[in-house]
């Protein structure tokens, strides 16, 4: 059982080696230039627009928020002032009305003596209470406390009755003119109730006659909240209210960890608790208003719409001109994948042109048309090296049939040689001798290419057998130099031209002949021209017309192929043109005494 667990998991582990091989082995695919492009076009250009754009937005909407915030700061000092004043304006009203009335004055001295005077100042003292309340509906009731024996009335209490803690109680009685100390306490309801005290003053200010108690009404503290909420750019705001450190009332929203504020009126933002404070305090009474929120349900509440909307925009502006732009790179991209498919498809012996549609861009327009022109380039390649394939069999074959026992052929003109210099015949064994060197030059033909001074050589060993066989009536000049033997050539191409101009030519005339091979560069250029020119009969105007048709390019005429001529100019012009593509022209011409067939071969740099 053991072993049988050990060979699974042996064949388990081999296996799973040789998925890792496999997938290593096997080669990766490379990312298309649509998806590599759309990459790079994301993280270069998407990705820092989205978060240059998501970091103007958050830029933008702190700008705004704490811009409302200040202004909602500045908003809510503004109404506090108000509040302020109105306090103010109170206190001063309540306390000018009493003091002007004389009647209130006497009755606090105590100068009055018997009812009937009592009575005639209570008829004038007695209404102000209703004056008051009328003229300031924000006060619910005022009392006076006085140390003076005075028969109580409705608004009259004792100084014993001050309802004032003791320290509160010494302020008072120790305060300047016109100074007023405020009592803060909360309602049932939990609503903050405002009371003012201040000294009260003869006509004359000269002394003190009594101490002034204002109570506010509850819906004062409460008009002023609204009103300050009112004054809020953010209505989800909580508020508190504090009294001399202490909390006396709070919205439900207000969580119990605001505690009072400890610096001056301002505005507070802690963006590490993610909150913001608007402080205000309302100076005469010290009672501090703190309205309070959470930053990040304020931070997107833009109430100025247009520059956000104006980038957004721009942005999906951008993203639109993106998509567009894509969609013309994927189409080019699927043009290159399917121009790379075909390549696949398409093996090096069977290259075939590539349909050319009309492209919209000229890139892929130029890329087919180089591509099917370098098609049409190999197809002319291939058939000029078949042809030259040809010719080269044809040569070889040709130098076979001279390759007839060869050894023995030699043998014998090596004898026929030594027996005419026997018998002291010297133009019989130089003629033996250049025949056999001819010979030797053509069984030893091969693919390779010669050399102009090999070519030279064998026109020289051709031409003194046929000078021997003309008995001095045939003159051969060669003007060249040496600096051009090194020149590559295609084997037996000057021979065949010289042996045309003897056959066609020179044995055709009955004068002595000329034969002149000339080599220079034309006009100082790089180009190489070699020229044979013969006397003798010329070649006929149709005829010449119809050879260099053939040399110019054209195919052979039917015709021709059983005569053979012209197919030998036609045979070197080819060979030429495969050693030098392009560049080798071949003519021939005619004069009044001369035929000249020229080879120009251009410079390739």
């Amino acid at each position: 059982m053991k072993n049988a667990v050990c060979c699974l998991r042996d064949r388990f582990f081999h296996k799973k080696r040789n998925c890792h091989s496999q997938d290593a082995s096997r080669p990766r695919r490379k990312p298309s230039f649509f998806r590599q492009s759309s990459r790079f076009f994301l993280c270069l250009i998407v990705l820092p627009t989205l978060f240059c754009w998501l970091c103007y937005t958050l830029s933008l909407n702190i700008h705004h928020m704490l811009r409302n915030l200040d202004s909602q700061q500045a908003g809510l000092h503004n109404q506090m002032e108000q509040a302020s004043h109105t306090l103010k304006g109170i206190n001063d009203g309540v306390v000018h009305l009493l003091e002007s009335n004389s009647e209130l004055y006497y009755y606090l001295s105590g100068l009055y003596d018997g009812p009937e005077m009592v009575y005639a100042a209570l008829k004038s003292i007695l209404p102000l209470k209703d004056n008051v309340i009328s003229c300031y509906p924000d006060v619910e009731q005022f009392h006076i406390y006085t140390s003076a024996d005075v028969v109580p009335l409705k608004f009259f209490f004792s100084l014993d009755s001050l309802p004032l803690e003791e320290n509160a109680k010494n302020q008072l009685l120790s305060s300047d003119f016109r100074q007023v100390i405020w009592h803060v306490e909360v309602s049932p309801q939990g609503v903050p109730i405002l009371s003012s005290y201040q000294k009260i003053y003869n006509s004359t200010y000269a002394r003190c006659i009594g101490y002034l108690e204002i109570r506010y009404q509850e819906s004062f503290f409460t008009r002023m909240a609204d009103s300050l909420s009112s004054m809020l750019f953010y209505q989800d705001a909580g508020f508190a209210c504090f009294h001399e450190g202490n909390k006396l009332s709070s919205s439900s929203d207000v969580p119990p960890s605001v505690s009072a504020p400890e610096g001056p009126d301002g505005l507070y933002v802690d963006w590490s608790l993610d909150s913001y404070r608007n402080v205000v305090t309302l100076e005469d009474c010290g009672l501090q208003m703190v309205f309070t929120g959470r930053l990040s349900q304020t931070l997107f509440q833009i109430y100025d719409l247009f520059p956000f909307l104006m980038v957004t925009a721009l942005i999906l502006l951008l993203l639109l001109c993106s998509s567009l732009f894509f969609r013309i790179v994927r189409h080019t991209s699927e043009k290159l994948f399917a121009f790379s498919s075909f390549l696949n498809r398409t093996s090096e012996s069977g290259l075939e042109e590539y349909p050319a549609a009309q492209e919209r861009f000229a890139e892929i327009h130029t890329l087919i048309n180089s591509f099917n022109a370098l098609v049409r380039k190999n197809h002319a390649l291939n058939q000029r090296m078949l042809r030259m394939e040809a010719l080269t069999q044809e040569a070889r074959y040709q130098a076979l049939q001279s390759q007839i026992h060869p050894h023995f052929i030699y043998g014998t003109l090596e004898t026929i040689r030594m027996l005419a210099l026997a018998n002291q015949d010297t133009d019989a064994a130089s003629m033996i001798y250049s025949l056999s060197s001819l010979m030797r030059q053509s069984v030893e033909i091969s693919s390779q290419a010669s050399t102009l001074k090999r070519e030279l050589s064998i026109v020289q060993d051709y031409m003194d057998i046929q000078q021997i066989r003309f008995s001095g009536h045939l003159n051969y000049e060669v003007h060249t130099c040496p600096e051009w033997d090194a020149l590559s050539l295609p084997p037996f191409t000057l021979q065949p031209i010289v042996e045309n101009a003897i056959v066609y030519g020179i044995s055709q005339s009955l004068e002595p002949g000329r034969i002149l091979l000339r080599i220079w560069r034309p006009d100082r250029t790089q180009d190489l021209c070699i020229r044979i020119s013969n006397t003798g009969k010329t070649v006929k105007e149709e005829r010449l017309h119809q050879v260099n048709a053939i040399l110019s390019g054209e195919p052979v005429p039917e015709e021709l192929h059983p005569q053979g001529n012209g197919i030998a100019l036609y045979n070197i012009v080819q060979r030429l043109r495969f050693l030098y593509p392009e560049r080798v022209q071949m003519e021939m011409e005619t004069d009044q005494r001369w035929t000249h067939v020229t080879i120009l071969i251009r410079d390739g740099a």
